[in-house]
């Protein structure tokens, strides 16, 4: 349950690889959790990934990897009117109201919006690396 100052933020993602999901999850990470509840949308959530957060969850359907990774290889549009048209009635709508916010993980030239109200934000691209020792 949210208090009226706590704010709800929804991170939404393609399973695509687990690189895009975890970087998105380290910076739901980085929220204090007394002034934001988290919420995390995605197709599946690996027990590695997910394995010590306190997020709500929220399972959406996707397209699966091998044909996203297929499309993006031969430089072609993912979410095409056709494939838009073929996803359950719902699912986007759904997702893009879960929070009070919705942050993009990239820049607005990649995925333009149009007319998207003020609550949308982007971010730019999500960096992360992975907390591990270099050996020298």
């Amino acid at each position: 349950m949210t208090s009226r100052d706590t704010k709800r933020i929804l991170f939404a993602a393609e399973d695509v690889m687990t690189a895009q999901v975890s970087r998105l999850m380290r910076l739901a990470e980085s929220l204090p959790s007394d002034r934001f509840e988290v919420h995390f949308a995605t197709a599946e959530f690996s027990a590695t990934v997910f394995a010590d957060t306190n997020f709500r969850r929220h399972r959406v359907h996707s397209l699966p990897r091998e044909q996203m990774l297929a499309s993006v290889a031969a430089g072609k549009q993912v979410y095409d009117p056709a494939v838009l048209s073929r996803l359950p009635s719902g699912d986007l709508c759904d997702v893009m109201t879960w929070g009070d916010l919705v942050l993009y993980p990239h820049a607005p030239e990649l995925a333009p919006t149009q007319g998207a109200p003020s609550t949308q934000h982007y971010l730019g691209p999500v960096l992360s690396s992975a907390p591990v020792e270099l050996r020298v």
